[in-house]
């Protein structure tokens, strides 16, 4: 059976929280892999991303029903806690437990490493991967380049992994850990970049367009600066 967004409970589901704070699009139930996920149809998910706390619980008493609607919206509203909270607190919008998970989910994923190889040949300057993660994207972009990225997560463990693939692959990461919102350099970078859906781990718009204001911030004139919500290709 399809599942049914956790939300209101209608189908068909667009958009799953893993933890319930990290987001990935699916196209089909197969996709949602965690039993704890959180999913969202196109409405709800509009809803959250815009941080309607009343709108989403009133679609949610559609779920529920009940004969006293005052009393279904507070059992509704009780029942959002808890992703609500995880997703308002400023640090941790990153499921550590995750971790461990990450290679494996991101496996298939390659196709876009080639294109940020492509455009790190041709910066003249520092590179800066937002999200780095294990090092799916930077290794490779620093084995092909021959220089040191940059890589700013928030994770610690995700930052270990990096760390120890780099290693073995025998390239030079500058892992730094903080948080992508508050990118500060000290001096100009030739490219920024964000891979994959990595963007959609900050929780509202609000920060998603600081992102977009503030990611030249450290480039000039004659840099290019990139940050991808959805995979390449």
């Amino acid at each position: 059976m399809d599942p049914r967004c956790s939300f209101c409970g209608n189908q068909p589901v667009v958009a799953w929280f893993e933890g319930p704070t990290f987001m990935s699009f699916v196209r089909s139930a197969e996709d949602v892999r965690s039993d704890e996920a959180w999913l969202a149809c196109a409405s709800c998910l509009e809803l959250v991303q815009a941080g309607d706390r009343e709108r989403i619980a009133r679609r949610g008493t559609l779920r529920v029903g009940g004969s006293a609607p005052d009393e279904v919206l507070v059992s509704v509203r009780d029942s959002h806690d808890r992703f609500w909270s995880a997703r308002t607190e400023r640090k941790g919008t990153w499921n550590e437990a995750f971790a461990d998970r990450y290679d494996e989910w991101v496996a298939s994923v390659t196709d876009d490493v080639d294109f940020y190889q492509e455009l790190a040949l041709e910066a003249d300057g520092p590179l800066v991967e937002l999200a780095i993660g294990s090092g799916r994207v930077a290794i490779p972009v620093a084995q092909a380049t021959g220089r040191t990225v940059i890589g700013i997560d928030s994770s610690p463990s995700m930052l270990e992994q990096a760390r120890v693939r780099a290693m073995g692959a025998g390239v030079d990461l500058d892992l730094r850990e903080g948080d992508m919102r508050d990118l500060s350099l000290d001096e100009p970078a030739a490219l920024i970049y964000c891979p994959i859906n990595a963007l959609m781990n900050i929780p509202t718009w609000v920060d998603r367009r600081r992102m977009g204001a503030f990611d030249r911030r450290p480039v000039d004139d004659q840099s290019r600066s990139y940050i991808f919500i959805a995979r390449h290709g």
